[in-house]
């Protein structure tokens, strides 16, 4: 009798461990394949941010949907490293630097940005190709 009663104990206590086993697989599947669609979304949101090339944009969201963790790590490796909009800025900042650096020669109205020598002593403008002498600059 203690035999038969222990024996049932342990098959209600070992069907109970299945049971919950079972679940708690369930929510890791669960929770690596919700994962791992949110990887792939966040791959292809990311690679249009840093390229247009279609081509480029489906090999990088392949590349994590066939490969998961291991393919997010070599696209984190080969991606652009600035993005579309940071490289829009930079040249945004590029153009408006070389239009505070740039001047007029006051002979001729030509502009002048890249080949400037200049006294500023005496404000002489001495990189107009088109002027032999020096002319003074705005």
């Amino acid at each position: 009798m203690i035999v038969d009663s222990f024996v049932a104990l342990a098959a209600t206590i070992v069907d109970t461990l299945s049971k919950l086993l079972g679940i708690s697989i369930g929510f890791v599947v669960a929770f690596l394949v919700i994962f791992w669609i949110s990887l792939i979304i966040w791959t292809f949101r990311d690679i249009r941010a840093r390229t247009q090339d279609f081509m480029l944009q489906i090999a990088a969201t392949l590349l994590v949907a066939v490969f998961f963790i291991g393919g997010l790590f070599i696209y984190m490796i080969l991606r652009p490293r600035q993005t579309l909009a940071e490289i829009y800025e930079r040249q945004l900042e590029e153009e408006s630097l070389l239009a505070e650096m740039s001047w007029n020669c006051a002979g001729h109205s030509a502009h002048i940005a890249q080949r400037i020598w200049h006294l500023d002593q005496c404000r002489l403008c001495l990189g107009c190709q088109q002027c032999t002498e020096g002319q003074v600059f705005q």
